[in-house]
């Protein structure tokens, strides 16, 4: 994962509030255990989500919610109300670990999808990764909650979940990895305080409308629903389906990040000052209708493509 790389969803978002803390557990041993503890027991985390409009909460497996009725709520998201556990609805089984530094790493994900609440605890040790691909195209998933003792979410550990719309990330999370959550539905992406670490096209997705970043981030933030760094001078991910088809890069902007735009068919013109000195590869990737603005000339998205990415 590429460290200084951050971000994060929800067209139905509530903020984040701190977890209490995970039980920490032994860090001998390897496998999956019959007795483990489940999905959090901490205050609500905040709710990443692509559903639908709902008229009430959205009901979790055990009948709770999942936002926090302090939390600000977007249009399209659950109407605020609260819960103080996550829903506990998965068995150790399902997840192959290995031995980590501190606890597990859940290596690959073996269930059929639905709603998916990782764990705290597998075998009595922590579950502190979740790792590359572990999740990778599991077209079952619709949801996931991950506990804030997981630090790390690996490189493609949901890409190509087609289906999943919701993401409950607690603070305490540190890294995202390289094109994490890729390929997925979902319309929105919250960014807690604890995210430090967001990887190339963590985020990258069609249906992807805005990012949201807790102010207590201090790595990140978001201007207009784009995904900068804290001071405004990289540029790491505009939403494909941000409802504009011009853009204008703020002159503070100095870099544009690898997969930045990646997909963005709607967007038709796209202004880059001249303070923008690096554009990385891929950056334009998909965008098949822009012409962008840029050192006094006039390129495609594929010409810009070509002349960055050697």
């Amino acid at each position: 994962m590429r460290n200084q790389r951050i971000i994060i969803t929800a067209l139905a978002v509530a903020a984040a509030l701190t977890m209490s803390g995970c039980t920490g557990g032994s860090d001998s041993g390897t496998g999956s255990s019959e007795n483990s503890t489940g999905g959090s027991d901490s205050e609500s985390a905040p709710v990443l989500s692509g559903a639908e409009n709902s008229d009430g909460g959205s009901d979790s497996s055990d009948g709770s919610t999942a936002t926090d009725s302090s939390a600000p709520v977007s249009e399209n998201s659950m109407d605020g109300s609260s819960t103080n556990t996550a829903p506990q609805n998965v068995s150790d089984e399902q997840f192959s670990v290995k031995n980590e530094d501190g606890g597990v790493e859940i290596v690959k994900y073996l269930g059929e999808g639905g709603e998916v609440v990782i764990p705290e605890q597998i075998g009595g040790k922590t579950v502190v990764e979740i790792g590359d691909g572990a999740f990778r195209g599991c077209a079952g998933l619709t949801s996931v909650t991950i506990p804030g003792c997981v630090e790390d979410i690996g490189d493609e550990a949901f890409y190509n979940c087609s289906e999943l719309r919701m993401v409950t990330i607690y603070d305490g999370v540190r890294e995202i990895g390289d094109r994490a959550f890729g390929g997925t539905a979902l319309r929105g992406i919250y960014v807690p305080p604890s995210i430090d670490d967001i990887g190339d096209g963590a985020f990258s997705n069609p249906s992807l409308e805005r990012v949201e970043v807790d102010a207590n981030n201090r790595d990140y933030c978001e201007v207009d629903g784009v995904l900068f760094d804290k001071s405004v001078t990289k540029l790491y991910c505009y939403p494909c389906k941000i409802d504009a088809d011009s853009y204008t890069v703020p002159n503070s902007v100095r870099e544009i990040e690898e997969y930045a735009f990646l997909d963005c068919t709607g967007l038709k013109t796209l202004d880059i000052p001249d303070t923008v000195m690096e554009i990385e590869r891929g950056a334009f990737d998909g965008c098949t209708q822009l012409t962008v603005n840029y050192n006094k000339a006039v390129y495609t998205s594929s010409e810009l493509n070509r002349l960055y990415n050697d």
